[in-house]
């Protein structure tokens, strides 16, 4: 990483040194060719303050991931397993949840009953309440059901967790190793973009005749 910036920094060196050394030999009296000139090399000293911009931007991002380490990814899988935990607390048996889950069933049994016993309804009514209630109540013990499997994952998934800690936090520690090398594809794109828009302006730059 070192040397990729030293060569960086050396090839913005030669750039600048090269543009502005040649203003003697190019400023010919004839001042269209001048003019042009000026114009290419203020594009040029523009396109050198962008690019040292990237290449700022990225050492800093490399930096950022070089700097997390193996104790920064078990804290990673520690709050993992933390938040499994909160969220088995929360849909346990005992949970309020549970306990909520349990009072709307109450509730829909009660309201069925009601309807059941209710002399003023119709049969063809009766029959209609009961049949929506009971589809209400079926709702409930499906969602249920699926909190229970949902529950029984989560289990799982913790005992992943608690039982492979180092293996996870090496995981997080290629996914970070993921990222540099997308950092890094980034930046050599940037550099052949760059490395182009330079030759370009310098094959603009006039040439007085001799």
């Amino acid at each position: 990483m070192r040397t990729m910036r030293r060569l960086v920094a050396f090839g913005l060196t030669i750039l600048f040194v090269h543009g502005f050394s040649t203003v003697p030999l190019l400023a010919a009296d004839d001042l269209l060719p001048s003019q042009r000139y000026t114009a290419s090399l203020s594009d040029v000293r523009e396109l050198l303050s962008t690019f040292a911009q990237v290449v700022e931007t990225y050492n800093r991002e490399i930096g950022a991931i070089t700097e997390f380490d193996l104790a920064a990814a078990k804290v990673q899988v520690a709050e993992i397993r933390q938040s499994i935990e909160d969220i088995l607390g929360q849909i346990g048996d005992d949970s309020a949840l549970a306990r909520s889950q349990a009072d709307l069933v109450r509730w829909i049994e009660s309201n069925w009953r009601q309807v059941r016993a209710d002399v003023y309804l119709s049969e063809e009514r009766r029959t209609y309440l009961l049949s929506e209630w009971s589809q209400r109540a079926d709702q409930v013990t499906e969602a249920a059901s699926e909190i229970e499997v949902i529950r029984r994952e989560l289990t799982r998934q913790l005992s992943v967790v608690i039982g492979d800690e180092h293996y996870l936090s090496q995981l997080i520690l290629l996914e970070k190793a993921d990222e540099a090398g997308r950092l890094i594809r980034e930046f050599l794109e940037n550099i052949r973009i760059f490395s182009n828009s330079i030759r370009q302006r310098f094959e603009r730059v006039p040439v007085p005749a001799s």
